[in-house]
């Protein structure tokens, strides 16, 4: 509401426009949800942030909350965005994954003139909500809009970075990589933190739901792995928590948090008069901030036990990404309760987030634990198959390797079976 009406002008003409043909998202009468594949709008949130760096002291670092942009709307009513710049790109992606013919397996018979949005209206247009999922090439387009999105936000971040420089500042970026879910971590490479809004449960006891963490340490010790420290932030939305830190005992709860994070190499942000409005009555979280003071005293005045630290754990598990988590955090907290030290070894799927793991990494390690494996990579494959040959240990639970990346189709991976022993 406060840029000049030129701009503001401008932005209005960036929406994100459904399957129907409208604007998505009208908060008010003319502010509607942008599209990050818009050039207007990509202009004017890297102009925003340069300016919140040079304007009087300036700021040191940006958090980016709501990151994923246009990638969200396929998950809001009418499924977009299907504006000019989404057409474009996304016919950029199908020429550079599919061949000619595979396109006219879609019913694609000239890729220039491609309109997806054309396409699933001429098919779809009543059931499309329903049947988003099973609409050919929807899969394709959700990777597309990720991937645009995550390549949006790592040029900008390089941008803004050596803007700062131009100003002697050197620029700390953070995100909210909510829940540390996949999706989420598709830009962790560019960001300096991961700062997820998270989802606490009470330490005392255990839930079925993979969503409710009542033991953070496996999150952090991904962001180690990624090499981008973790910062949680309880999840202010989220009755689960907001429920948890309004018990009288909160304060106890925040005490068991803070030393989890700092024992794992991660960081804790204390919540302060926040609550949730929509809840009768409405909660409110109030720590005694006195009682904890002294918690953060220590760790301000004692960072040489926390800072610089290497790992001497000879155990890692391996973190399958877009893989099967639920397996993951089982067996990560298994291993806690049974008091074994481990680290996390965090393989890509080179779609949505590159693979960085190399043997070096597995051969720091005794044993590499996994966690029912069932989607790998050749190149994983060849991996463990070649940490084991130099002598090196594999403890496998479940399906291990069964099917490929993006677990769309079983494999057979003769050599890697040979390797298991059932029960040993």
């Amino acid at each position: 509401n406060e840029v000049d009406p030129q701009t503001r002008a401008s932005l209005l003409q960036a929406g994100c426009i459904s399957i129907d043909g409208d604007t998505i998202g009208s908060i008010d009468a003319d502010l509607f949800k942008l599209c990050t594949n818009n050039p207007v709008w990509q202009d004017f949130l890297i102009e925003m942030s340069k300016r919140s760096i040079a304007l009087g002291e300036g700021s040191d670092g940006i958090y980016i909350d709501a990151w994923y942009g246009t990638y969200m709307s396929l998950n809001k009513p009418n499924n977009g965005c299907f504006c000019q710049y989404c057409m474009e790109g996304f016919r950029e992606y199908l020429r550079a994954k599919y061949s000619a013919e595979e396109l006219r397996g879609f019913g694609i018979e000239d890729i220039d003139s491609f309109d997806y949005g054309d396409f699933i209206r001429a098919r779809y247009l009543t059931l499309y909500n329903d049947t988003r999922w099973e609409v050919p090439l929807f899969r394709d387009f959700e990777t597309y809009q990720l991937k645009s999105v995550t390549q949006f936000w790592s040029d900008a971040i390089a941008e803004i970075r050596a803007y700062g420089m131009t100003l002697g500042k050197e620029i700390y970026f953070s995100a909210n990589t909510a829940q540390l879910y996949a999706n989420s971590l598709s830009l962790a490479y560019a960001l300096d933190y991961l700062a997820p809004e998270y989802t606490y449960g009470s330490p005392y006891r255990r839930s079925p739901l993979p969503y409710i963490n009542h033991i953070a340490i496996p999150d952090y010790k991904i962001g180690t792995s990624l090499g981008t420290p973790v910062l949680t932030i309880p999840q202010s939305h989220s009755s689960q928590t907001v429920q948890l830190m309004s018990r009288p005992d909160a304060t106890n709860f925040w005490k068991i948090y803070t030393a989890e994070a700092y024992s794992a190499r991660g960081f804790a942000l204390l919540p302060y008069e926040y609550g949730i409005h929509w809840t009768e009555p409405e909660l409110y979280f109030y720590p005694n901030l006195n009682e904890l003071k002294k918690y953060y005293d220590f760790i301000s005045n004692n960072k040489r036990y926390y800072e610089n630290l290497v790992s001497t754990s000879r155990m890692a598990v391996w973190y399958a990404y877009k893989g099967n988590t639920e397996s993951f955090y089982g067996i990560c907290n298994l291993l806690l309760d049974a008091h074994f030290q481990y680290d996390v070894l965090f393989a890509g799927d080179d779609n949505w987030m590159e693979d960085r793991l190399t043997l070096g990494a597995l051969q720091r390690y005794e044993v590499v634990v996994l966690p029912n494996t069932v989607r790998l990579s050749d190149k994983q494959v060849s991996l463990l198959l070649s940490y084991v040959s130099l002598g090196g240990n594999i403890i496998a639970f479940g399906e291990i390797g069964t099917h490929n990346q993006e677990g769309n189709y079983p494999i057979k991976r003769p050599e890697l079976e040979s390797l298991l022993t059932e029960g040993s």
